[in-house]
């Protein structure tokens, strides 16, 4: 069974670069296998350096707007990150073994 059948919130497993809010995908690829069992999961972009450079600035931008937010603020976003990373512990979990070729419970745990 592939990976993508596994999860029950298909949505989870990206294959394109998150840059500057948005999702963008490249002209190259590369394979992700699976470790443990030696077979490809799959495709995913290979960010060239163009992309790679969009991301760092991107990053730098979105470190100014993220000094200026109050500490109260920080704080209920990355509980509000940590909430859906333990809604979506299982399949997340699944990535990473599949990924990673790790035992699922320790997986599981590194989420949480």
């Amino acid at each position: 069974m592939a990976l993508l059948e596994r999860l029950q919130d298909k949505g989870l497993l990206k294959t394109d670069s998150y840059i500057g809010g948005k999702w963008q995908s490249s002209t190259k690829t590369f394979s992700v296998y699976n470790p443990a069992a030696t077979h490809q999961i799959v495709e995913v972009s290979d960010a060239e350096s163009t992309l790679a450079i969009q991301a760092i600035l991107s990053a730098r931008d979105a470190l100014d707007g993220w000094k200026q937010t109050s500490a109260t603020a920080r704080a209920k976003a990355l509980l509000r990150w940590y909430a859906l990373m333990i809604e979506a512990q299982s399949d997340l979990a699944t990535i990473l073994t599949w990924e990673q070729g790790k035992p699922l419970a320790e997986a599981a745990q590194e989420i949480a």
